[in-house]
């Protein structure tokens, strides 16, 4: 398998920013975030399990980084209310980019 290191120099972990510690990885294939800090909660990411050495593996919310794409959509169109559903929306009218 291939992983990019997240020790803080370079670049910092996507979950955690590498504040309390500085092991966490991603996994080239799958995607996932491997990060030992049981205090991060990222709106972006996605909490799926702990893998077989004790690491939280997260995964990237799509649909939380649509929302930001589709909110300033919606701003400029005065809805007052926008969320996971006009998100849902959009997705569905965009062909899948793979």
């Amino acid at each position: 398998m291939s992983w990019l290191r997240y020790n803080g120099l370079r670049e910092s972990c996507p979950v955690c920013g590498n504040i309390h510690r500085k092991d966490c990885r991603k996994n080239l294939q799958t995607g996932l975030v491997h990060c030992r800090d049981e205090l991060a909660n990222p709106s972006d990411y996605v909490f799926r399990g702990l893998d077989s050495i004790g690491f939280g593996m997260w995964a990237y919310n799509h649909l939380f980084a649509l929302l930001k794409v589709i909110q300033p959509k919606c701003a400029t169109e005065n809805k007052s209310n926008c969320g996971y559903a006009d998100a849902l929306a959009y997705l569905h009218t965009r062909p899948l980019p793979y």
